[in-house]
């Protein structure tokens, strides 16, 4: 039959003595109704990056189905399936889409010069003799992902001279110099100290200790390092840790984990850059050493129904003298509560005394604590909560968070704060379930505000700050590479920009989920003089470990005009983790003072190389009291 125009036709079929009348509705061709382009914008792209682009139409049958479409524009190429590749030119340029249906939509890319985001230099340190070079390279990563550096700048502010090649030719005289790699035309910038010394220290002795050990199947022993310096110096250069012969295991810190099978085995400590080492040997016998002791502490705790204990801890003694703890069980004697592998207790619900039992895997040593949940929160004394605070300073606040108006004039205990942080629960709070929670985005790689910061009533400034806090953040968070600002008091001097320092978390050993983690890292930054950098301390008790509610103590006082004299202190869990007292928080020329103070600070400064869970992750904080003076 031919194809007739779009209607109502009749056919007839005869045949046979048979005929046969059919009515026929001829439908029109399908056609298209609307043509859609997509993504409309995205972020920007550098050049030579790609984007691919696609089409949706819809038909007027309603059938989905794809259609003929050119692509075209000025601003890179466009291959026949829509596949953009930014070009050489800056802006933001359209791609338009078409079909010889006569319609077409159009979508916008911007192309942006690729950004350098960080620069390095090296070696950051080095110690010569007066009147030697030293040659300074420099490290680069762009937005790209490329790593070629861009033209640098290198200057010597303190001494001596370097090329614009980057060779420093040291002064005569002994002293600390810095060499600074700048971007040209930029802002990133990078600094390495130089040391000039009539000598060159060299390391004569290093020393790792205990010299030997014995110790059972599958036990641990940490060994440490000494070091000695031509100079008299007892520093400890960089070194490394090794097993020969592949008896057990044992961390870049020295811990050593003896293996199952009895034997003698080394473990040998080595100057990474040098030739100098020392080994040790350990005994590991199936039943030369016994286990006499093991006890668990605190003995008694009173828990509050629902909510944790930070940490039962367990010391042990051995035969042969050592008092490295076993691998331990924990269990809990009554029909609620919950005891994790670390230690951390949660109470139940129904209020009772319990038992939290410590015991040797697959020994017979054990030793247990009694636990009483009560149903009643006992908040502790304003002068508990603050046990480090120094005399002669005035409350400001003694806030449980819950109902904070950020962005507000005055709030409920008289002061302003403002922030993106939010109200959140959290019935775990050691003063909850009202807390403050600052949140930062899934797969974030970026710099991460967040928190808040508070202000005195009608503009009030001090000279000295003092607060406790209670923090926590979840097991999985992972640090920023460029730190975690925790406290960030705001420094202000009448007349002049603004100036901020601040106190950073920075990993501290490793990354295991309820390891210690964090450690207080002060940096002061300021335009008018060198940055100041103080690492923090050994001790390993002053940590913030993540998964368990921590009190942090920080206390500092503003430096004397020009001079190296401010104090900043900190605890953790009554611990001590900063000390300093040589602190200049601002180099002005006159007087400053602490205007705010940003009790939960921001991630970052910069781009980091660890991307936050796909989640995200959050810090909460419960109860803050913060006291201060003008003077």
């Amino acid at each position: 039959m031919t194809a007739r125009a779009p209607g109502q036709t009749v056919i007839t079929l005869s045949g046979f003595g048979i005929s046969e009348t059919y009515r026929i509705t001829v439908l029109p061709a399908p056609t298209i109704l609307t043509m859609t382009i997509a993504p409309k914008v995205g972020a920007p792209l550098v050049p030579g990056q790609s984007r691919q682009f696609n089409t949706a139409f819809t038909w007027s049958d309603s059938v989905t189905r794809t259609g003929s479409v050119t692509y075209s524009t000025p601003g890179g190429t466009i291959s026949n399936a829509g596949l953009f590749t930014a070009g050489q030119v800056i802006g933001t340029f359209a791609v338009v889409a078409s079909c010889a249906c006569g319609l077409s939509d159009t979508a916008m890319v911007t192309v942006a010069a690729p950004q350098l985001t960080a620069l390095t230099i090296s070696p950051k340190a080095v110690t010569v003799t007066g009147g030697a070079t030293q040659q300074f390279g420099v490290a680069a990563t762009w937005t790209t992902g490329a790593t070629t550096p861009p033209p640098v700048t290198y200057t010597a502010p303190d001494g001596g001279s370097v090329s614009p090649a980057g060779l420093f030719t040291a002064p005569t005289a002994n002293g600390a110099y810095r060499v600074v790699v700048a971007h040209t035309g930029g802002t990133l910038r990078d600094t390495a100290t130089v040391t000039v010394g009539a000598t060159v220290p060299t390391l004569t002795r290093l020393t790792i200790a205990p010299k030997t050990a014995s110790l059972g199947l599958s036990q641990t022993q940490q060994f440490t390092a000494s070091a000695m310096w031509s100079n008299g110096s007892t520093t400890l250069p960089p070194v490394s840790y090794s097993v020969i012969g592949g008896g057990g295991t044992v961390t870049s810190s020295g811990l050593y984990a003896a293996p199952a099978a009895p034997g003698s085995y080394r473990v040998v400590v080595a100057h990474t850059e040098g030739t100098l080492r020392d080994t040790a040997t350990v005994t590991v016998g199936s039943s030369n050493v016994t286990l006499t002791s093991l006890t668990i502490s605190p003995k008694t705790v009173s828990v509050i129904t629902g909510r944790q204990f930070n940490k039962f801890y367990v010391s042990a003694a051995w035969s042969n003298g050592t008092n490295t703890v076993p691998p331990l069980t924990y269990s809990v004697i009554g029909p609620r509560g919950h005891v994790a592998s670390d230690g951390v207790f949660t109470a139940p619900t129904i209020p009772g005394t319990y038992r939290v039992v410590a015991a040797q895997t697959g020994g017979s040593r054990a030793d247990t604590a009694v636990v009483t949940v009560t149903g009643v929160a006992e908040s502790p004394t304003l002068a508990a909560f603050t046990p480090n605070r120094p005399n002669g300073l005035a409350l400001i606040t003694d806030t449980y968070f819950g109902n904070m108006q950020l962005w507000a004039n005055l709030n409920e205990d008289g002061l302003a704060y403002s922030g993106d942080g939010r109200n959140a629960k959290d019935p775990t709070a050691p003063f909850g379930p009202d807390v403050f929670e600052t949140f930062y985005p899934g797969n974030d790689a970026g710099n991460g505000t967040g928190g808040g910061l508070f202000m005195g009533p009608n503009g009030q400034q001090w000279r000295r700050m003092y607060f406790s806090l209670m923090a926590w953040v979840p097991t999985n968070y992972s640090t920023h590479s460029n730190g975690e600002k925790f406290f960030y008091p705001v420094v202000i001097t009448p007349g002049q920009p603004i100036q901020s320092s601040y106190v950073e978390w920075r990993p501290i050993g490793d990354d295991t989920p309820n390891g210690p983690r964090f450690g207080f890292n002060l940096i002061t930054q300021k335009s008018n003089f060198p940055t100041e950098r103080h690492s923090p301390p050994p001790s390993t008790a002053a940590r913030v470990t993540k998964g368990r509610w921590t009190r942090i103590e920080v206390y500092c006082v503003m430096n004397s005009v020009g001079r190296k004299d401010g104090i900043l202190k900190a605890w953790i869990d009554g611990q001590v983790a900063a000390d300093f007292t040589d602190v200049r928080f601002s180099g002005a020329t006159t007087e400053s003072v602490f205007e705010n103070i940003r009790f939960a600070g921001t991630r970052g400064g910069g781009a980091s190389t660890t991307l936050t869970p796909p989640e995200g992750q959050i810090r909460r904080y419960s109860r803050l009291s913060f006291f201060a003076s003008e003077n």
